[in-house]
């Protein structure tokens, strides 16, 4: 299954291990969002988006990493 991130540039369609949560109406989808770095890294947060539909999503925040092994 192809998922296009709420946050995923115009043709790039990324979305790692994404998980959709059901609660009181709303879905909440959380998956591995790449992050590039001003330095050219790039690394993974969490990122989280909530939908009404569970079609259109808006993206609701991020999960940093707490270490560097995160």
């Amino acid at each position: 299954m192809l998922f296009r991130s709420p946050t995923s540039e115009p043709g790039r369609f990324f979305a790692k291990d994404p998980c959709v949560i059901r609660y009181k109406g709303r879905g909440y989808l959380y998956f591995s969002k790449q992050l590039i770095e001003e330095n050219g890294y790039d690394r993974f947060v969490i990122g989280i988006a909530v939908s009404e539909n569970l079609e259109d999503w808006e993206e609701a925040g991020v999960i940093l990493p707490e270490q560097e092994a995160e």
